[in-house]
């Protein structure tokens, strides 16, 4: 479905002022690139007519600001913060709307928010953030539709609960029929969904067992095996009907020693980790049907999930990802991720962005950054909180920006508690360059994912508030020095495919959700595997993709020159063999990390040669990671040591002869990693120790001739790189947040002339490689546009 955008009426070049006498720190009200507040043109006599109508222009990019208006209190620091939104040019909103959750219930509240910005913004475009988690109230008197975990007894519904949804799909249907009649229902433009644990769909405190999750479980079962044998086979237990089917235990999951579930004695938790995933998804993709049946227009709907990266336990049911991207919803929203986030981190992705573009889906990326600022409830005074620069709080959100733009996602910049955290003039001096930052570099090329705008014919024109200044203090509004030229910012977000980035040096991150329903240890396998593994992506220096297994499977993506499967645990042959053959055919290079293939029918070593394409033996019993290299290299030097020493069963190792030998066991001396060219023409390299950093991953990547955009000096800096090729002009983005100080070699594969977007003062022209000097914590971000 699409997301409503559509192109402006007219091209409309206006000079305005607005004096700013009245407004927060004397500040120009309107960026020069915005279209002017009332769409028309000044008289003959130099004023505005403030009768005519105004023009909201649909094709503005995705950036939002969360204005977190409280339905009670004061929420003056948010007007204000409103306020400094619109004068950087953001005029996006994103507005916490409450239910109607019974008849009796007025929906007006939303509609006051909405009229009270745009008071301050007439042309405010706003996306509601539903929190569909019913009252305490509704909960009390309905207990048997309460999820049941140790965590949230009778506080949260039941994703099976269909009372609960069918309760939603009418407080929804009370909601937009509401809005829909209002005259400002022309300013709505989309809504995200949020529920359970933090309204971003999450089930905290382990398995469901209330009983209205029991029957979902059990009619879930029905669907999957069709007829009872199937069932009592899969089982082992020939007592079974489907009618008395249990909630199975939680087993224990904190030892390394039992890394897998026993298949045939933890069958039942093996299919509710499967089902409790996958009912979170079909309760909204039941939602996202349902609002798109009730309104009139189409609206943008989104959902807080997918964190497959960022979630360390397999049971909080945010794992059915590919079920949506087959569904109706138009994208997914997820905060910056909170694993090391802080200055000098490498902040990251919660999911597999670039599967949720491929299948036309857009990505908005929350920045609610902890800027330190903040106003005294008492007092009123605004402070920042001591020991925090200002320059790192803004460098982490120019990183956090960076890597939205180059991978072409949505951004909403958020106060989350509506304290004032962006209630400072020069945080938005920087969002505002940000803004000018996004629309040069989605004017000529397009946005990735599916964006198609409204028809000329479509254009809404709605009558303005009152106006906040009057005519008598308008004067004329000058250029800025660093402004870009109207014709510069009249970008159109068409509906066009992800932008591929360049195979050469493109590495594949591939995560599997349906591999995490046989580990019996999940948080901390999948700490080693997925958040270590994913710092060390994010400081590989090379262009990176994120996807979902099933998408490499099905063919989708861009070719690429390496694939690194993070968690690939559960392939049948046939997959297996599809993997082959991709690989083969793109004459690509995979690294498999700790046990790709293991799990079949039955567990065994033997799965991991087939999927290798190496021999691969198993030691007795728990065995100790953390290895040694044993090369020279340019990242890691011959005899270090690296990664974490944990003992973990099954733990494997490489007996071939054919293999080259990268690394070995600390503990045991055998091999760890290794290398092996197959004859059907790809190669593959197995860290059967589940330890991957980033001098690591370097060294794999430098030995398969990737290019390395940062090399090493003196010191080996393995900053964080969000690296991409926009083929639509020719040019690659890359953002360095630095570490720490010093001076990075820079080489860019071919000669080219070189811009830093945030201070576009500083430039290189004509060169392949340079050297940057970075501080800690900086950021930069680079265009390269080479030599033609």
């Amino acid at each position: 479905m699409s997301s409503l955008y559509l192109r402006l009426a007219g091209a409309m070049i206006i000079l305005i002022t607005a004096a700013v006498s009245g407004l927060w720190l004397g500040k120009l009200s309107v960026p020069d690139d915005v279209p002017p507040i009332d769409g028309s043109h000044a008289s003959s006599n130099g004023k505005h007519d403030r009768k005519k109508e105004v023009v909201l222009d649909f094709n503005l990019p995705p950036l939002f600001f969360y204005a977190d208006l409280k339905l009670e209190g004061d929420n003056t620091i948010v007007y204000e913060e409103i306020r400094q939104a619109a004068e950087a040019g953001v005029l996006r909103f994103v507005l916490p709307a409450q239910l109607p959750w019974d008849e009796a219930a007025e929906p007006g509240q939303i509609l006051q928010a909405m009229q009270k910005v745009l008071e301050i913004e007439p042309r405010a475009l706003f996306c509601f953030a539903l929190d569909l988690n019913p009252p305490k109230a509704w909960l009390n008197a309905e207990p048997a539709e309460a999820m049941a975990t140790s965590s949230s007894q009778y506080t949260l519904p039941s994703p099976a609960s269909e009372r609960w949804l069918t309760q939603v799909q009418q407080a929804l249907k009370r909601l937009t029929e509401a809005v829909s009649a209002s005259p400002l229902a022309a300013h709505v433009t989309g809504c995200i969904l949020g529920a359970l644990d933090d309204a971003q769909w999450s089930i905290p405190g382990g398995f469901d067992r209330s009983p209205v999750n029991q029957r979902g479980f059990q009619q879930w079962l029905q669907r999957r095996y069709t007829d009872l044998p199937a069932l009592q086979t899969a089982w082992g237990d020939d007592t079974l009907a489907f009618a008395t089917v249990e909630i199975p235990e939680k087993p224990t999951t904190t030892q390394l020693h039992t890394a897998f579930y026993d298949l045939e004695q933890h069958a039942a938790v093996i299919d509710y980790l499967a089902y409790s995933s996958e009912y979170v998804a079909d309760a909204i993709a039941a939602l996202v049907v349902a609002i798109k049946e009730s309104v009139p227009a189409e609206i943008a709907v989104y959902a807080s999930y997918g964190y497959s990266f960022e979630h360390l336990f397999n049971d909080v049911g945010h794992f059915a990802l590919g079920t949506l991207l087959d569904s109706d919803i138009d994208g997914f929203v997820s905060p910056v991720s909170y694993i090391d986030r802080g200055t000098g981190g490498s902040g990251g992705l919660m999911g597999p962005v670039h599967s949720i573009l491929e299948h036309g889906k857009q990505c908005l990326l929350i920045d609610d950054t902890r800027t330190g600022v903040s106003r005294d409830a008492i007092t009123g005074k605004i402070t920042r909180m001591k020991g925090l620069r200002a320059e790192d709080v803004y460098n982490v959100q120019r990183r956090n920006f960076s890597m939205a733009a180059v991978y072409g996602l949505g951004m909403i910049w958020a106060d989350p508690h509506g304290q004032g955290s962006l209630y400072e003039s020069e945080q938005w001096e920087q969002i505002a360059q940000m803004r000018r930052i996004y629309n040069q570099l989605y004017t000529s090329s397009m946005l990735p994912g599916k964006q198609p705008p409204r028809t000329n014919e479509e254009v809404v024109q709605a009558e303005p508030p009152a106006p906040q200044v009057s005519p008598e203090e308008e004067g004329l509004l000058e250029l800025g020095e660093e402004d870009v030229p109207e014709a510069e910012v009249q970008a159109s977000w068409e509906n066009t495919p992800p932008l591929p980035m360049s195979s050469a040096t493109g590495l594949t991150v591939v995560v599997d959700e349906g591999s995490r329903c046989y580990q019996r240890c999940d948080a901390p396998l999948n700490e080693l595997l997925l958040h270590n593994s994913m710092d060390a992506v994010l400081r590989s220096g090379v262009p990176i993709r994120f996807y979902l297994l099933q998408d490499i499977l099905d063919g989708r993506g861009p070719v690429s020159a390496t694939y690194l499967f993070l968690n690939a645990f559960h392939l049948s042959d046939a997959e297996r063999q599809r993997l082959h053959m991709r690989l083969a055919e793109e004459h690509a290079s995979a690294i498999w990390i700790y046990a790709p293939g293991y799990v079949q029918d039955d567990m065994d070593a033997a799965h991991v040669a087939q999927t290798t394409g190496m021999q691969v033996n198993l030691f007795e019993g728990p065995a100790f990671t953390g290895s040694t290299y044993v090369l020279s290299g340019r990242w890691l030097d011959q005899d270090e040591r690296y990664g974490t020493m944990v003992e973990i069963a099954p733990l494997f190792y490489v007996d071939d002869v054919e293999a080259d030998v990268l690394a070995r066991y600390q503990n045991s001396e055998e091999p760890s990693v290794a290398m092996r060219y197959v004859e059907s023409g790809w190669t593959s390299v197995f860290l059967a120790d589940p330890n991957l950093t980033a001098p690591l991953l370097r060294e794999i990547l430098q030995i398969l001739e990737h290019h390395l955009y940062v090399q090493p000096t003196t010191k080996k800096f393995c900053d964080v790189t969000y690296i991409a090729e926009l083929e639509a002009l020719g040019d690659t983005l890359m953002m360095l947040h630095g570490r720490v100080v010093g001076e990075r070699a820079i080489s860019l594969g071919t000669y080219c002339d070189v811009i830093d977007l945030f201070d576009p003062g500083i430039g290189w022209q004509q060169k392949e490689n340079f050297v940057l000097t970075l501080q800690t914590g900086e950021t930069r971000l680079l265009r390269f546009s080479p030599l033609r």
